[in-house]
C-alpha cells in the first residue's frame, strides 16, 4: 500500500504543479495581451500626436522634424543597401604576454604593475521590464501633450501685443501709423518750402493721401499681426477708431503743423 500511496501523492503533486504552471502561463498570456493592447493604444496615440504636432508646427512656422542620427555623417560607414552605421570606437590595446626575450622583458618591466587589467567581455544588459518601458513612453507622451498644449495656447494669441485688448491694440497701431503719417507730412512741408511741389499737391496729400495710407497701413498690420496663428476668429480691427485717428486727428495735427510752418 505504501507504494500506491506514494504513487498517488506523486500524481497529486504533479497535477498541482501542472495547475500552477497553467496558471502562470495564463497569467503570462494575460500580461502579454495587456501589454500588446497598451502598445497598440500608445502607437495610435503617438501617431495622432505626431500629426497634431506637425500641423501645429506648420501653423506657427516651425515644421515638424524627426530626430537626426547620432554623430556626424562622416562617422557612419555606408553599407551595401545604402544605410549607414556609426563607426564603433577602438578599444585599448592588449598588453604583451611575458616572454623570455630580454629586450621584451625590459619593456614589460616598464609597464605599471598597478594598471587595470584589460576589459573582459561586456556583460549582457539586464532584461527590460515591459510595464516600466510602457510607463516611460506614456510619461513622455503626456509631457509632449502638455508642451503641445502650451504652444497651442501661445499660438492662439495675437502676435502683436497679445496681452492687450483688441481696442487698445487697434488704438496703438492706428496711432503709430498716424505718427508715421505726421512725419511724412513734415517732409512734404519741407519739400513744398523748397519749391519742389505746389500748395495744391501739399493740401491733397495732407488732407487725403497720407491719412488714407496711414489708415490702410494700420488696417493691414492689424490683419497680419493682430490675429492668432492657430484657431480662433480674427479680433475686430475697429475701423471707426482708425477713421477718427487717421482721417480726423492726423489732418488736424498736420494742418496745425502747416500753419505753424507757414507762420514761422
Amino acid at each position: 500500500m505504501s507504494g500506491f500511496e506514494d504513487y498517488a501523492a506523486l500524481a497529486r503533486h504533479l497535477t498541482e504543479q501542472r495547475r500552477i504552471a497553467d496558471r502562470r502561463a495564463d497569467a503570462e498570456t494575460g500580461r502579454r495581451r495587456r501589454w500588446q493592447a497598451d502598445v497598440d493604444q500608445l502607437d495610435q496615440r503617438l501617431t495622432a500626436q505626431q500629426e497634431w504636432l506637425a500641423g501645429l508646427g506648420a501653423a506657427i512656422g516651425a515644421p515638424f522634424r524627426t530626430a537626426d542620427p547620432v554623430g556626424p555623417p562622416e562617422d557612419r560607414e555606408p553599407t551595401t543597401d545604402g544605410t549607414t552605421y556609426q563607426e564603433l570606437p577602438v578599444g585599448p590595446s592588449r598588453p604583451a604576454l611575458p616572454t623570455n626575450d630580454p629586450a621584451r622583458a625590459g619593456a614589460l618591466r616598464a609597464v605599471d604593475p598597478g594598471s587595470p587589467p584589460p576589459p573582459g567581455p561586456a556583460a549582457p544588459p539586464p532584461p527590460l521590464d515591459p510595464a516600466e518601458e510602457l510607463a516611460r513612453v506614456r510619461s513622455r507622451a503626456d509631457e509632449a501633450d502638455r508642451y503641445g498644449r502650451q504652444v497651442e495656447a501661445w499660438a492662439g494669441q495675437p502676435r502683436l501685443l497679445p496681452s492687450w485688448s483688441p481696442l487698445l491694440r487697434a488704438i496703438v497701431v492706428y496711432l503709430g501709423s498716424a505718427v508715421v503719417g505726421a512725419l511724412a507730412v513734415a517732409v512734404l512741408v519741407l519739400v513744398a518750402n523748397a519749391g519742389w511741389i505746389d500748395s495744391a499737391t501739399l493740401a491733397i496729400w495732407t488732407g487725403a493721401g497720407i491719412p488714407a495710407l496711414a489708415f490702410f497701413a494700420g488696417f493691414l498690420l492689424l490683419g497680419r499681426y493682430g490675429r492668432p496663428a492657430v484657431g480662433g476668429a480674427s479680433p475686430p480691427r475697429h475701423l471707426n477708431t482708425g477713421f477718427v485717428i487717421c482721417f480726423l486727428l492726423l489732418p488736424a495735427v498736420s494742418c496745425g503743423y502747416l500753419l505753424l510752418a507757414r507762420g514761422g
